[in-house]
This record gives structure tokens, C-alpha cells and sequence, in this order.
């Protein structure tokens, strides 16, 4: 450092740019797939080997070290918790693979090592991976340079608005809630068809987030906030019965807030207990299991309302907290900016817009070349005999070629395709089916080209993908909204 040098220029040449760094290549999802870039490798990497949901799964210890050498050169532990976290039904709305072994539980406790457990791509995962080839999304070299990956990921499914995400940066943090999958794309399909819709016309499709493990949310116009602005606060409530047990009662929990464990829970209400911060609670107990699935049982006192102390326990424990909406991302020029949530769903349709475009002028292109090639069997089938004299007397390519171009009126770089192919492969050319695929391609073109200067017929496109999204994700919703 010079001596000269001020701290405000120091942090200006090297903090910023470091900070940044940190948002862009760990801490923030783009806003088209919601991954970061492990994440978005780990996927990648799982589309390069097949595994897809209809298939077999494959080792965990396997992925993780293909993922590691091909994409993501920083250490296996990394690569091996996330890969974990896209499995668990707990943590993610919409899983985006398929587990297969212990991937943890709810109430924290690890996951088996690497090489006991297996996954696969779920179907979601699959519907995120959908389109992704280059000239529909950008790829870079990876880290060595000895392959390519993509910058994003070109899918349909909607993962940022269902999933949700969360991560922390330098100085900057990021907290978005999942979504119900249905309500989410049915949103989508309002706002691609009308883009100006008012937020009491989105609000009535999606009144709030929605939560994998349920709970009771509380709100004060915080869902309403991050709506429109990115940013707000709600709280979640845990969900339970009241029990009649004798003369006393009984409070059982079947439904915690998201991202708040069981043993947090009960340790909180057992040192109440022996802090004598209350009177009213006998024992509390966990009987959570794979069948029954959450169970705190809270046994009370003989006299005490189990009302008013599960009041007390929404004020003094995890049983209640506050959620705080961020909703940090990267945009299209892979810049942190703030979006909110209904103009987090017109950003998702304008990139499926552009995805499908990009895929239909591929597909253009590709009708195209063959059209041209087409043109030139048309063009042989008139001058089959010709053609094969000229090929069988003539010892030198170079005009051979130049006559094959004169005789059919074409470039030499078509002419020369001709003096490559095998007369076998020319005597066989038919006209009838030449001509045949010659139409069905150009109408082909026609019909596609139309769609692209359509915006309604584009919009329809969504809405279909929308359906699919639905029909393989769709699930009923987790958490009540008060």
C-alpha cells in the first residue's frame, strides 16, 4: 500500500471490485434460472451424465467430483451441500432433483456422507435444464478452458418465483420466499397476456408466499410491500391442536416455521421451564417421525389454558418469527439490483419470450440449410444422367466442380457437395420426395416465422409451458395466510 494512498481510493480499487465478485460468483441467483453458479453446475453437470428422473440414480461422491474437475475447482464440501439442500422437500417448494438416501431431516440433522447416498434430476430440475444449448443462452469457457458451460440456465420452470432463495454477500444479503408452483403460473400466464396487470389482480392469484413445511402466516401489508418493492416483512406461526387429556391439556405441533427446527424449539421451552419463566408446562416431548411426520407434544398443567400459553410460547420461541423480504438479484447485465416480486414475474416472461424466439430462429436457420441442400437435389433430379457422366469422365475435381455449378446454375461450394456424394447416392435421388420435404419445410418456416412476429401467439407458447409447470409440479398449498 503507498503511503499517499487514501483509504477511500483503496477500497474503490480493491474492496468493490471484491465485493462485487463475491455477488456475482457465490452469494446472488440470476433472476431468469434463481441459481448461483454451484448450483447451476451441479444441474449442468447431472444433464451432461443423463441422469434424468425416469432413470437410474447415480452416486453423490460421483456427481460432486465430475462437478469439481469440469465447473467448480473449489473443494467438494461446498458442491456436496447444495446438491443435498436441491433435494430436501423441507427446504425446497419444489425439489430440482430426486434424493435417494439419508439427505438429512427438518429438524437438522446431517446428511449421509457422499458416497452412501444417490440423486437424480427431478422433473422440475429437468423443465429448469429444457432449451439450454448455446445460441439460445450465452455459454462461457469454463474455469481451464477445456469445455463450455452456461451462464443461465434457459428452462420454463419458474425456480427463482417457486423456490425462493437465500444467501449473504458482502454487504448485501438476499431473502426471497417460495411460491405455490400453481399460483405462480398462473400468475405468470396473467402477466404474459397482460402485462399491466394491477397487483390486486396478481395478489388474487398468489396472496403469499407459501412455505414447504406450511404455518400460519401473519401479515401487516408486508406481503404487499415486497410485491411491489422487493422488500417487507411477515411472520410465520407454527401450526398445532389442543388436546384434552384427563383434566389437563395437551398442545401438539405438527407444523413449524420454515427454516426453524424442532430440537431449537424444544430447547427453548425446556429452558423456560427451568428458568421457572413458566409454570404451566409438565413435559415436552418430540415423537416426529418419517410416518407421522412433526409431532412436539407439549403436555401442560392441570389448570392451565392451553390457549394462553401457546400465546406466550408465539411471543417467547422460534414457535413464531419474523421474515424479512430482500429481494436481492442478479439482473440481465449480471448487476445486484432489488426487484419486486410482480416485476420479478414480468422479467421471468420477457426471458422466456426471448428464449423462445432464439430457439425458433435455431430452428429457422437449421430448415434453412436443408432447404438450400434441397434445392440442389431438385436441381440434380432434372440432370441425374448429366450429372453422372460428368462425374465418371472427369479425373480432375477442380472442374468438375466448375461444370457441376454451370449445368445447375448454383455456387461451387453447392457443386462441390454434388462431386463429393457417391453415385450410388445420386442415382437414388428421387423428385417426389425431394419436392415433398422441400414444401413441408418452407411452410414450416412460414408457420414459425409467424409466431415470431406474433407477440399473442408467443404469449400462448408461455401460457402452455405454464400448464406443463402445473401438471408436474402442481401441489395444493402449504401455509394459511392471515
Amino acid at each position: 500500500m503507498l503511503k499517499n494512498e487514501s483509504m477511500d481510493k483503496i477500497i474503490e480499487n480493491a474492496f468493490i471490485p471484491y465485493a462485487l465478485a463475491v455477488l456475482q460468483d457465490r452469494a446472488l441467483s440470476r433472476y431468469q434460472d434463481g441459481l448461483k453458479p454451484v448450483t447451476r453446475r451441479i444441474l449442468w453437470t447431472m444433464n451432461i451424465k443423463n441422469l434424468k428422473h425416469n432413470g437410474p440414480f447415480r452416486k453423490v461422491s460421483s456427481i460432486v467430483g465430475d462437478c469439481m474437475g469440469d465447473f467448480h475447482p473449489h473443494g467438494d464440501a461446498s458442491i456436496a451441500e447444495s446438491l443435498v439442500r436441491l433435494g430436501q422437500c423441507w427446504s425446497m417448494m419444489v425439489p430440482l432433483i430426486e434424493p435417494q438416501g439419508n439427505f438429512g431431516s427438518q429438524d437438522g440433522d446431517p446428511p449421509a456422507a457422499q458416497r452412501y447416498i444417490e440423486a437424480k434430476l427431478s422433473l422440475a430440475g429437468e423443465m429448469l435444464l429444457e432449451d439450454t444449448v448455446p445460441g439460445v443462452v450465452p455459454f462461457n469457457s469454463n474455469y481451464d478452458g477445456r469445455t463450455r458451460e452456461p451462464q443461465i440456465l434457459a428452462g420454463k420452470f419458474p425456480n427463482l418465483l417457486i423456490n425462493g432463495d437465500y444467501g449473504i454477500a458482502v454487504s448485501l444479503s438476499s431473502k426471497i420466499p417460495p411460491h405455490n408452483p400453481i399460483e405462480v403460473a398462473n400468475a405468470i400466464k396473467l402477466i404474459a397476456k397482460k402485462p399491466a396487470a394491477r397487483i390486486d389482480e396478481v395478489m388474487d392469484i398468489i396472496p403469499g408466499p407459501d412455505f414447504p413445511t406450511g404455518g400460519t402466516i401473519k401479515d401487516s401489508g408486508g406481503i404487499r410491500e415486497y410485491f411491489e418493492t422487493g422488500r417487507g416483512q411477515f411472520f410465520i406461526r407454527a401450526n398445532g391442536v389442543i388436546k384434552n387429556i384427563g383434566q389437563r391439556q395437551q398442545i401438539i405441533i405438527n407444523e413449524l416455521p420454515y427454516q426453524v427446527t424442532a430440537s431449537s424449539v424444544i430447547e427453548q421451552i425446556v429452558n423456560m421451564v427451568k428458568e421457572k419463566k413458566t409454570d404451566a408446562i409438565f413435559s415436552v416431548q418430540d415423537y416426529s417421525d418419517s410416518k407421522n411426520g412433526l409431532q412436539i407434544v407439549i403436555d401442560l398443567k392441570s389448570g392451565f389454558d392451553a390457549k394462553e400459553v401457546l400465546q406466550f410460547l408465539f411471543d417467547k420461541t422460534k414457535l413464531q418469527v419474523s421474515f424479512t423480504v430482500n429481494m436481492n438479484m442478479l439482473n440481465e447485465k449480471g448487476e445486484p439490483q432489488m426487484i419486486g416480486f410482480i416485476d420479478l414475474i414480468r422479467m421471468f416472461c420477457d426471458h422466456r419470450r426471448q428464449v423462445i424466439k432464439n430457439k425458433i430462429l435455431i430452428e429457422i436457420g437449421k430448415n434453412k440449410e436443408r432447404l438450400d441442400l434441397l434445392d440442389v437435389y431438385r436441381k440434380m433430379s432434372s440432370h441425374i444422367d448429366k450429372i453422372i457422366n460428368l462425374v465418371k469422365n472427369h479425373m480432375n475435381t477442380k472442374l468438375l466442380v466448375k461444370d457441376i455449378a454451370n449445368l445447375l446454375n448454383i455456387t461451387e461450394e453447392k457443386a462441390k457437395i454434388v462431386a463429393d456424394m457417391p453415385l450410388k447416392k445420386i442415382s437414388k435421388i428421387e423428385r417426389e420426395k425431394v419436392e415433398e420435404e422441400y414444401n413441408l419445410l418452407l411452410k414450416k418456416n412460414k408457420e414459425l416465422e409467424s409466431i415470431l412476429e406474433s407477440r399473442v401467439k408467443i404469449n400462448n407458447i408461455i401460457c402452455k409451458e405454464m400448464d406443463e409447470v402445473i401438471e408436474a409440479c402442481g401441489k395444493p398449498r402449504l401455509s394459511r395466510i392471515r
